[in-house]
């Protein structure tokens, strides 16, 4: 009996039990019927007539009754299992965190889920059933952008196949929000347009990540201008367009002067607004297809394009910008309220098509540059070949420089220094380099290029130490062991923190007396920093090192700071003993040197003595000493300690 319900579970099944049931109760009526009646037995024929007639009746009812309550229950079925599947794809599109669009083959909104509705602001309008446009009207500030969704379906539908493009979305007053789309277009077996999936991802974080990396990749982050990386490959495109048209473009680089001390002095802060107001300045005198760049620290570059066949032409019309720039940036410059003043050097080149490289473009207005420097500042110059030339040859130079430290090549000569009476008490010692190629190459030719480079501190660094190992050797001999031995010492030398303890260092190695030592320091250096000059004198006087004032008279003397030194000696530069003789005024100076000398207590010495004349007229007016051509030119050790037996 258990099983029953489950037999009875189909209408087919369920019919043959109902006849079954029938025959037997017509049966068991016949059976009551003639046994009530007293009338013959029930026979085979009286049993088959119920049978026949329950075998006719059964097809009739299940056709007309059972078979349509069969077909009911499994469309009842069909649907609740439609209906699960539907529920369980409208839960799953729910959860997928894209924004899903499901639309019709004529572009109406089907289905769409809760990230779709943030997307276009759906929650409360009726958008079912709705194409773009309809929704467009119901969503006026979404307009446009059902405008592009609509375009791009098409595109899809166009495509028969998976597109996948970029869509821009924004309401009124809102933030553009950029969508991926994933647009995949459905057909029917006979090829009509059937529906439309759509996934759109929200990637808008993306682009402003990607836009970030393109700006930290191509543009300066302080004044928003294109760098050096994107400078080149604009310059690159430039001279292709110059190719093609015959037209010259110009480089124009441009080094603020003095900017680092307007940076050291007045702060790093309103350093980097003054750059961001000559970036805005730059930028206002140029044209529109120009382009302004920033390298780095205070180099900006202005690219220049289509400034005529012509050589001569391109250049003057470069030459009026570079002009106008020089007069903008001069002019003053108000920094939160702090007054600031600059200009600028530039060097321009022209270029032409690919006759030179991007690179060497730049570079030749870097080279430019340098040149409007050294005229001076404040200054314009174009590139030249022989600017290259030359800057070909600091680069060898430098590079020679480096190897000299290395392979010993550096030597001093010494120059005699004698008292009134022509006896030998000191000498200078004076740098010179042994090239292998050149021969010896006097100072002159390579201190300047060391000074730039900064080698100039280790190979001061080697002179005074081979200088203090000289005055050692000296000590053993009672010819040489009260001689006073000068060097020169740069300003980068002297103004190292640790120069002080170099010279110590130097004198306690090689064991040299320090009071023999004199260190030559010219009035420019001391005038870079006068507190620091005065302090580190004074710690070397301690150990006993003298100082002498070289090139006296020849820069900006004030003897409100010479008096605070703690000078030895003062040395008249050469250019004025030269003429004492025949130029009255350089007379003068020479008596008022020695005046103000004695007066201040200190020992006056002068260089580049060459005639008796020069050397009489020094010695009437009260000079002490004397160093020049005429008693001895700078020589090797050797032909130097020959020279102090013999007369002078």
């Amino acid at each position: 009996m258990k099983h029953l319900p489950a037999f009875l579970n189909t209408p087919a099944r369920l019919v043959i039990t109902i006849a079954l049931i029938v025959l037997l109760v017509e049966f068991f009526i016949m059976l009551m019927i003639s046994g009530l009646s007293g009338g013959p037995p029930v026979g085979i024929w009286d049993f088959l007539d119920p049978v026949l007639l329950t075998t006719l009746v059964a097809p009739v009812l299940y056709i007309l009754i059972f078979r349509p309550m069969r077909n009911q229950q499994a469309e009842l079925e069909r649907q609740l299992l439609e209906s699960r599947r539907n529920e369980q794809l409208a839960a799953l599109i729910e959860a997928i965190p894209d924004a899903v669009f499901l639309k019709d083959g004529e572009g109406r909104w089907l289905l769409i889920n809760e990230s779709a509705k943030q997307l276009f602001q759906l929650h409360n309008l009726p958008w079912e059933g709705k194409t773009e446009m309809e929704l467009a009207v119901l969503q006026p500030a979404f307009r446009a952008a059902h405008e592009r969704c609509l375009a791009s379906d098409e595109k899809a539908w166009q495509a028969g196949k998976l597109r996948v493009e970029e869509e821009s979305l924004a309401g009124a007053g809102d933030q553009a929000t950029v969508i991926e789309a994933r647009k995949m277009p459905m057909f029917g077996k006979d090829g009509r347009r059937k529906g439309l999936a759509i996934i759109g991802r929200d990637i808008t974080e993306r682009k402003l990540t990607e836009q970030k990396i393109h700006r930290l990749a191509f543009y300066d982050a302080l004044t928003l201008l294109p760098n050096r990386h994107l400078l080149l490959d604009r310059l690159q495109q430039a001279m292709g367009v110059s190719q093609r048209s015959g037209q010259h473009g110009a480089l124009l680089l441009l080094d603020l002067d003095h900017f680092k001390t307007i940076n050291d002095t007045q702060g790093h802060a309103l350093g980097d607004l003054l750059l961001i107001e000559v970036a805005q300045r730059l930028q206002a005198c140029v044209r529109e297809a120009d382009s302004v760049a920033r390298l780095g620290g205070d180099e900006f570059v202005v690219m220049l394009e289509e400034l005529g066949s012509q050589p001569d032409q391109a250049s003057t019309a470069a030459q009026r910008v570079a002009e106008k720039i020089c007069q903008e940036l001069s002019q003053p410059y108000a920094l939160k309220e702090h007054p600031c003043h600059t200009t600028p050097s530039i060097g321009i080149s022209l270029f032409r098509g690919h006759l030179e490289s991007a690179q060497d473009v730049l570079q030749h207005a870097d080279v430019a540059m340098y040149q409007a420097k050294a005229a001076g500042r404040n200054a314009i110059r174009f590139f030249d070949p022989r600017m290259q030339t030359v800057l070909d040859t600091r680069v060898a130079l430098e590079t020679d420089l480096r190897q000299a430290l290395v392979k010993q090549q550096f030597q001093l000569y010494y120059q005699i220094q004698v008292d009134r009476q022509r006896r030998p008490v000191g000498a200078e010692g004076l740098l010179r380099w042994q090239h292998p190629n050149q021969g010896l190459v006097f100072p002159a030719q390579f201190i300047a290029q060391a000074e730039d480079t900064g080698l100039i501190v280790p190979i001061g660094l080697w002179v005074l130490q081979t200088a203090c190992a000289q005055l050692k050797a000296w000590q053993k001999d009672a010819l040489t062991r009260d001689l006073t031995l000068a060097v020169n010492v740069s300003a980068k030398q002297f103004h190292q923190d640790d120069f002080v303890a170099q010279v110590q260092r130097a004198l306690l190695d090689s064991g040299a007396e320090a009071s023999l030592l004199k260190l030559e320091l010219t009035e420019s250096m001391v005038l870079e920093n006068v507190e620091d000059t005065i302090r580190k004198m004074h710690e070397l006087k301690r150990l006993g090192v003298s100082f002498s004032m070289d090139d006296f008279g020849t820069g900006y003397s004030s003897l409100q700071y010479l008096k605070r030194l703690p000078l030895d000696q003062i040395k008249i530069d050469q250019s004025f003993v030269r003429d004492i003789t025949n130029d009255p005024n350089d007379a003068a100076i020479v008596q008022t040197i020695i005046a103000m000398t004695q007066a201040l207590g200190l020992k006056v010495i002068a260089e580049g003595v060459e005639t008796e004349a020069q050397r009489d007229f020094l010695l009437r007016h009260g000079c002490q000493a004397f160093q020049g051509y005429l008693f001895a030119r700078p020589v090797p050790i050797g032909e130097f300690e020959s020279l102090l037996g013999k007369p002078l």
